[in-house]
């Protein structure tokens, strides 16, 4: 992650860092198993009150810290390693298919609904319930706890009307 220029990842590690000096007087829970980053699993547990600014912006400083040098995020990965093999890596990895929007979606205030009515996916004070990337990078910890060395992101795009059966 280069100083030169601003990555998506850069814009919102800054946001998150003015959000993180400001006092946040709200509860916003996280499932417990999304633990602070560097933390062991708090399997079994329920769900924790983070500040979060503060909890996601040590999710994208540990990804900084643990980034590897000279690794361009925007080429296939395999090519940059050492002896790397083309597509044979598949073959050792543990693959998660995750579906952003609803694998990383949660009940922030604990109210039993997800946003603030039934039709509305965000709730009254701007915080989004749905899956985001953002909480995506939150579950990483988790995931590689469980074994997974690969995420394959579906598809995030409007589905497309060409050949639908029905609604």
């Amino acid at each position: 992650m280069g100083n030169c220029c601003s990555t998506p990842l850069s814009v919102m590690k800054q946001k998150l860092k003015e959000l993180a000096s400001h006092e946040f007087t709200k509860k916003y829970y996280v499932p417990a198993l999304w633990t602070e980053a560097g933390k062991p699993l708090n399997d079994g547990k329920k769900a924790v009150s983070v500040n979060p600014a503060k909890f996601f912006l040590g999710h994208i400083e540990a990804i900084e810290k643990n980034a590897i040098k000279d690794i361009n995020p925007c080429k296939s990965l395999n090519c940059q390693l050492p002896n790397g093999e083309g597509g044979k890596w598949i073959n050792s990895e543990v693959i998660y298919n995750m579906f952003v929007r609803s694998t990383s979606a949660y009940d922030h205030n604990q109210d039993g609904i997800l946003g603030g009515d039934k039709s509305d996916i965000t709730m009254s004070n701007g915080i989004r319930e749905s899956g985001t990337f953002l909480k995506a990078i939150a579950m990483l910890g988790y995931l590689k706890a469980i074994g997974c060395s690969v995420i394959h992101l579906l598809p995030i795009t409007a589905m497309g009307h060409d050949g639908n059966k029905g609604e």
